[in-house]
């Protein structure tokens, strides 16, 4: 993936401070590419800390909590943009919502990650997504394993975590994605190949 190559591999590191799902594109294979970093920032060399103070900017409903306050660019931040990309393959939502009020039925704009970690909250565990249903994609129509979702949405949720010391590496996503593709995989081989609606999701196919 090459949002960890350029945290974890590259003789410089650099943020990319502008990860969306604008900026994925899809070559012949329906592979991801990330592109666009005319606003990639250098935060050290393989090893340093990482940390640089900058301008703020990018796209709302993307941008970490200490970036938003402080300009305070990270590998973390990319982290946080990518767990919202998450929950945008999850939940066929943009990055930036219309909620409507419960109280007075005005619609208001609020972004994803807030309103997937209400959902998460209602839903405790991979056997409980009942709470969690009108937050998936219908265009998924309910051909996934459920805990596979689940735990992608629980990577998702790690990592937007409002503290950055919380949220995972690139690395340690990479590692977990590749967990539940295998496991998604081997459901849909209990299918006999009748899907490969969620493998392919989270291969970006």
């Amino acid at each position: 993936m090459v949002i960890e190559y350029i945290h974890e591999h590259a003789r410089a590191r650099y943020v990319h401070r502008d990860i969306k799902t604008s900026n994925i594109l899809l070559d012949e294979g329906f592979r991801a590419k990330i592109s666009d970093f005319g606003l990639a920032k250098l935060v050290g060399k393989s090893g340093d800390g990482g940390v640089t103070a900058t301008r703020v900017v990018g796209t709302y409903g993307y941008l970490a909590p200490e970036y938003l306050s402080e300009g305070l660019a990270t590998t973390k931040s990319d982290v946080f943009a990518f767990g919202v990309i998450l929950f945008e393959i999850i939940s066929g939502r943009e990055a930036v919502t219309k909620t409507e009020g419960m109280a007075t039925k005005i619609s208001e704009k609020r972004s994803l990650a807030s309103v997937m970690l209400v959902a998460l909250r209602n839903a405790p565990d991979s056997r409980n997504m009942s709470s969690m249903k009108e937050y998936i994609d219908p265009g998924l129509v309910d051909l996934y394993p459920h805990d596979c979702l689940y735990k992608l949405a629980m990577v998702a949720k790690q990592c937007v975590d409002e503290d950055p010391t919380l949220r995972p590496d690139m690395k340690q996503v990479v590692i977990s994605l590749s967990q539940i593709l295998l496991s998604s995989i081997e459901w849909e081989a209990t299918l006999s190949g009748n899907s490969q609606i969620f493998s392919g999701l989270v291969q970006g196919r």
